[in-house]
């Protein structure tokens, strides 16, 4: 308080201006980790990530991570007339 704003605007390498500089990304990161194998049909894939309000699920296969499709690559396919 009582700094000019001028001055603080100037200055502002200190952690006040950059939160994110204060924070891991376990604090934001989502727990709920969910994979499906790649034959699964993309309609049940949706339902699953609203089932777990999830945004991303892990492709999976034989143990192996093969790819992670995200609600954005759904709606793309959708929009591009793929699905």
């Amino acid at each position: 308080m009582g700094t000019d704003v001028v001055e603080r605007f100037t200055e502002c390498d200190g952690p006040e201006w950059d939160i994110l500089e204060e924070h891991d990304v376990h604090e934001v990161m989502s727990r709920t980790v969910l994979a499906l194998p790649p034959e699964t049909p993309v309609g049940a894939a949706a339902q699953e990530m609203v089932r777990g309000r999830l945004h991303r699920l892990l492709v999976m296969q034989d143990d192996r991570l093969v790819g992670i499709v995200s609600s954005s690559d759904i709606v793309r396919a959708v929009a591009e007339g793929r699905l």
